[in-house]
């Protein structure tokens, strides 16, 4: 925590630095407005005030361009890809795939088992389901 506070801190001595460098009478304006208890309540209420209504405007936008942009481009993806995903050319393939992937889990499984009956460091250890014994090699 103390390595972000004095990052924060020495962002801001250099930015109120590079203020009074480009700005030397704005910089001294801020700082007798903030000097005096009176002043610095007036820029504390304006400050808060602004931060109130950009805070306002940027939830307006966000909600403005999520009910107007993103649900209707969400509905519209999901669609074209429940299209394009119970197409032929698609489904065939996913259901290879998916097929491969429970005869390898299958398969594995098969592996596991009989290395485990077998239970010695011989060469039926090294038992490949793809043709009897592997000698470690994976096809």
């Amino acid at each position: 925590m103390s390595d972000i506070l004095e990052s924060v801190a020495r962002y801001a001595i250099t930015q109120s630095m590079g203020l009074v460098i480009a700005n030397p009478f704005k910089a001294l304006g801020a700082g007798i407005a903030l000097s005096n208890p009176y002043t610095r309540g007036i820029v504390f209420d304006i400050a808060i005030y602004f931060a109130k209504n950009q805070a306002r405007d940027v939830r307006f936008v966000s909600t403005t361009l999520f009910n107007r942009v993103a649900i209707p481009a969400a509905s519209a993806s999901r669609a074209a890809a429940i299209r394009f995903a119970t197409t032929p050319v698609t489904a065939i393939p996913a259901a290879a795939v998916g097929a491969a992937a429970v005869g390898a889990a299958i398969s594995t499984g098969t592996v596991v088992a009989i290395n485990r009956e077998t239970n010695n460091s011989g060469p039926t250890s090294i038992w490949s389901p793809f043709g009897g014994m592997g000698f470690g090699t994976v096809v």
